[in-house]
């Protein structure tokens, strides 16, 4: 037994269903959370440690110490309007400097609803630049 079911929730086991083929059989406990848990032989008792509620809650109490996101958050539509802006703004400094849009990086963020680019990189090839210069 692993330290994982010593730690685990006990549960009620509501059937046992044997599965596989002669010398292979696997017994499936059905508990009451509604876990699976599939060992080598039938239980002997009446209780079973889940240790998928265990996995379960140890994964809740990681993610709540993540903590939450302070920036407000957008919903989809505001997201689909800020990204389209920034397109549009990559677009007409492509245009500007005859490069492809892939070429064109910009960091923005949001202020008051607004989009506010901090600034922009064009990575130019060696032609574009002798283009340019001339």
């Amino acid at each position: 037994m692993t330290t994982e079911h010593r730690k685990a929730p006990r549960r009620k086991i509501l059937s046992v269903t044997r599965t596989g083929k002669w010398g292979h059989y696997r017994h499936e406990h059905t508990l009451s959370c509604g876990h699976v848990e599939s060992r080598p032989r039938k239980a002997s008792t009446s209780t079973l440690a889940c240790a998928w509620c265990y996995r379960a809650a140890k994964m809740q109490i990681e993610l709540s110490s993540l903590g939450k996101n302070e920036q407000q958050s957008l919903d989809e539509d505001d997201d689909q309007t800020v990204e389209s802006r920034i397109n549009e703004i990559r677009a007409s400094i492509a245009s500007r400097f005859s490069v492809p849009l892939e070429a064109v990086d910009i960091v923005s963020s949001i202020a008051t609803g607004e989009v506010v680019v901090s600034y922009a990189t064009v990575f130019l090839s060696q032609g574009d630049i002798r283009r340019i210069s001339q």
